[in-house]
Protein backbone atom coordinates (compact mmCIF):
# COMPACT_ATOMS: atom_id res chain seq x y z
CA UNK A 1 0.00 0.00 0.00
CA UNK A 2 1.17 3.70 -1.34
CA UNK A 3 -0.21 6.51 1.31
CA UNK A 4 0.38 10.29 -0.18
CA UNK A 5 -0.01 12.48 2.38
CA UNK A 6 -1.02 16.06 1.96
CA UNK A 7 -0.23 18.28 4.82
CA UNK A 8 -1.35 22.21 3.65
CA UNK A 9 -2.19 25.91 5.09
CA UNK A 10 -4.48 27.65 2.87
CA UNK A 11 -3.73 31.49 1.98
CA UNK A 12 -4.82 33.35 4.81
CA UNK A 13 -6.84 35.69 2.33
CA UNK A 14 -8.91 32.57 1.46
CA UNK A 15 -12.33 33.80 2.95
CA UNK A 16 -14.33 31.23 5.43
CA UNK A 17 -16.50 29.61 2.27
CA UNK A 18 -13.48 28.62 0.31
CA UNK A 19 -11.97 26.84 3.20
CA UNK A 20 -15.09 24.87 3.81
CA UNK A 21 -14.95 23.73 0.11
CA UNK A 22 -11.40 22.73 0.42
CA UNK A 23 -12.57 19.29 1.46
CA UNK A 24 -14.91 18.68 -1.24
CA UNK A 25 -12.47 19.92 -3.65
CA UNK A 26 -9.71 18.04 -2.59
CA UNK A 27 -12.04 14.75 -2.59
CA UNK A 28 -13.33 15.23 -5.83
CA UNK A 29 -11.60 13.82 -8.26
CA UNK A 30 -10.72 10.69 -5.84
CA UNK A 31 -14.99 9.96 -6.11
CA UNK A 32 -14.46 8.95 -9.51
CA UNK A 33 -11.29 7.13 -8.77
CA UNK A 34 -11.21 3.32 -8.02
CA UNK A 35 -7.76 2.64 -8.24
CA UNK A 36 -7.17 3.98 -4.13
CA UNK A 37 -8.66 2.03 -0.69
CA UNK A 38 -8.97 5.15 1.23
CA UNK A 39 -9.68 8.63 1.16
CA UNK A 40 -9.32 10.85 4.50
CA UNK A 41 -9.40 14.19 5.27
CA UNK A 42 -8.82 16.17 8.77
CA UNK A 43 -8.71 19.40 10.26
CA UNK A 44 -5.98 20.38 12.58
CA UNK A 45 -7.24 20.52 16.15
CA UNK A 46 -4.80 21.39 18.56
CA UNK A 47 -5.77 19.02 21.97
CA UNK A 48 -3.50 20.42 24.60
CA UNK A 49 -0.71 18.51 24.47
CA UNK A 50 2.59 18.77 25.93
CA UNK A 51 4.10 18.10 22.83
CA UNK A 52 1.95 20.63 20.40
CA UNK A 53 3.44 23.76 21.85
CA UNK A 54 7.17 22.45 20.46
CA UNK A 55 6.08 21.33 17.39
CA UNK A 56 5.88 23.88 13.90
CA UNK A 57 2.93 25.27 12.90
CA UNK A 58 2.94 23.97 9.83
CA UNK A 59 -0.73 22.83 8.40
CA UNK A 60 -3.36 23.60 9.10
CA UNK A 61 -5.06 20.60 6.57
CA UNK A 62 -4.56 16.94 6.08
CA UNK A 63 -5.47 14.94 2.95
CA UNK A 64 -4.49 11.37 3.16
CA UNK A 65 -4.91 9.22 0.33
CA UNK A 66 -3.93 5.11 0.04
CA UNK A 67 -3.16 3.64 -3.19
CA UNK A 68 -3.11 -0.19 -3.60
CA UNK A 69 0.36 0.36 -5.30
CA UNK A 70 2.59 2.83 -7.36
CA UNK A 71 0.76 2.96 -10.64
CA UNK A 72 -2.72 3.84 -8.47
CA UNK A 73 -0.99 6.57 -7.21
CA UNK A 74 1.03 7.71 -10.54
CA UNK A 75 -2.56 7.27 -12.28
CA UNK A 76 -4.47 9.64 -9.76
CA UNK A 77 -1.96 12.71 -9.52
CA UNK A 78 -1.37 13.90 -13.34
CA UNK A 79 -5.87 13.21 -12.80
CA UNK A 80 -6.17 15.31 -10.09
CA UNK A 81 -7.01 18.95 -9.31
CA UNK A 82 -3.97 18.89 -6.73
CA UNK A 83 -2.12 21.23 -8.90
CA UNK A 84 -4.88 23.38 -9.51
CA UNK A 85 -6.12 23.19 -6.10
CA UNK A 86 -2.51 24.21 -4.71
CA UNK A 87 -2.10 27.21 -6.80
CA UNK A 88 -5.48 28.82 -5.84
CA UNK A 89 -5.72 28.36 -1.92
CA UNK A 90 -1.98 28.07 -1.18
Amino acid sequence: MIAHVVLFRPKPELSTDDRRRLSTRSSAPFATFRASARFASAIASPHGAGYEQSMPDTAEYLIVIDFDDVEGLQTYLPASRARRTGRTVL
